[in-house]
């Protein structure tokens, strides 16, 4: 297995290239639905923390609640652009929040469900490496 791959590798190397970026959508995937697992077990936790209300979702959440909830990481990265760069996020987004949170909202979500943010700022990154790799797998298949 290992042969064949090392010979694919130097023989076409866009096919190897673009293996590994569909690994990593296959990766996404996976982490995506762990992701959706994490949430729906933790979700009434998740739930006091953010909202001060155990019963805003349910268990086996629908798609675009968990979709909602699930961008809570990447809005706390509005907060770091705000604090550190002076970024302000109405001017981006047309509005002034995404979900209003405080500092110590953040930081119980943090220290109680680290995995929370982990297992998001996973998934991004594998799709982002995903497509970098296949739009790079295209250009070395047709271009080198």
């Amino acid at each position: 297995m290992l042969g064949i791959l090392l010979s694919m590798s130097e023989d076409r190397p866009g096919l190897f290239i673009s293996l590994i970026g569909l690994f990593f959508f296959a990766l996404l995937w996976i982490l995506f639905i762990s992701l959706y697992i994490y949430t729906n077990i933790y979700i009434k936790e998740i739930c006091r923390i953010v909202y001060k209300d155990e019963k805003k979702f349910k268990r086996l959440m629908e798609p675009f609640d968990f979709y909602y909830l699930s961008m809570l990481p990447s809005a706390y990265w509005r907060e770091i652009l705000n604090i550190k760069f002076n970024v302000s996020f109405k001017t981006l987004y047309k509005q002034n929040v995404y979900l209003k949170t405080d500092m110590p909202q953040l930081r119980a979500l943090l220290k109680n469900y680290p995995m929370f943010f982990y297992l998001h700022y996973l998934v991004i990154l594998s799709g982002i490496l995903g497509i970098f790799l296949l739009f790079f797998a295209y250009f070395v298949e047709h271009y080198f």
